[in-house]
């Protein structure tokens, strides 16, 4: 698709553009069709291979070597205050070659602690910003290293930071999730009340009802009319947020 269109990231489920905005690493929302004026922000943009591939998954460990020597080259050149890679897997094949090491199972993103070679650029690990990253599937997820890149190129750059952002660690257990779920599924089934319509799903029949006036729709109010909408009791209780959960405890 970035070859197609000749712009990074232009896939839509691509996180890279909401995240640079999110963390306000620009100062305004843009796509792959801005990404020429990121070098306003300071901000540019490489390939470690350019060869045209679905994904990272598809290039060879020796391509993205042979990349990475072309990259230490540029980097050398341009002499970036930061270098970040987007994903892990082109940085285990650049880590391979210029420190020779493969990354371990406990690798953390973030700051590593090598410069790249003949510079004082430091090395950043993003998770792949592709919807696709198992680790990190949402933006969400993504953005907090993001933030983290934000504080470092402040700290380089000697900018004072905003302490009205705090960074947050959480973590996520679907099991209690669902019991929680559960829970408040069964109060709400106890102190339901059909009086009050609570939760009723409230819909427009588009085919004229028989004996209707041509042009008057059923449940749509005409002017100066209170509506008069169609209330599916059928459709009581609600479906809850527990019955959208796969079972996944038994496997």
């Amino acid at each position: 698709m970035a070859a197609y269109v000749g712009h990074h990231y232009p896939g839509p489920g691509n996180h890279l553009w909401k995240c640079l905005y999110m963390s306000r690493l620009i100062d305004r929302p843009m796509t792959a069709m801005d990404d020429f004026k990121l070098i306003n922000n300071g901000i540019g943009f490489t390939n470690v291979v350019e060869r045209t591939t679905p994904g990272s998954k598809d290039l060879s460990r020796k391509e993205m070597m042979e990349g990475a020597k072309i990259l230490v080259g540029k980097l050398q050149k341009y002499q970036p205050r930061i270098a970040a890679f987007n994903g892990k897997s082109i940085y285990d094949a650049f880590s391979s070659v210029f420190f020779g090491k493969k990354l371990k199972k406990d690798f953390m993103f973030g700051q590593q602690p090598d410069l790249v070679p003949g510079t004082t650029t430091r090395i950043f690990v993003m998770p792949s910003s592709s919807a696709r990253c198992a680790q990190f599937p949402r933006a969400q997820d993504k953005v907090q290293f993001y933030l983290r890149l934000k504080r470092l190129r402040n700290e380089l750059k000697g900018i004072q930071e905003d302490r009205d952002i705090e960074e947050t660690d959480y973590s996520f257990d679907l099991i209690k999730a669902i019991e929680d779920a559960k829970r408040t599924k069964v109060k709400q089934e106890k102190n339901f009340d059909t009086d009050t319509c609570g939760g009723a799903h409230v819909h427009v029949d588009t085919p004229a009802a028989p004996g209707a006036a041509p042009g008057v729709v059923p449940g749509v109010a005409a002017a100066g009319d209170a509506p008069q909408p169609n209330w599916d009791l059928g459709v009581f209780p609600p479906m809850d947020f527990v019955d959208h959960i796969p079972d996944i405890t038994s496997q």
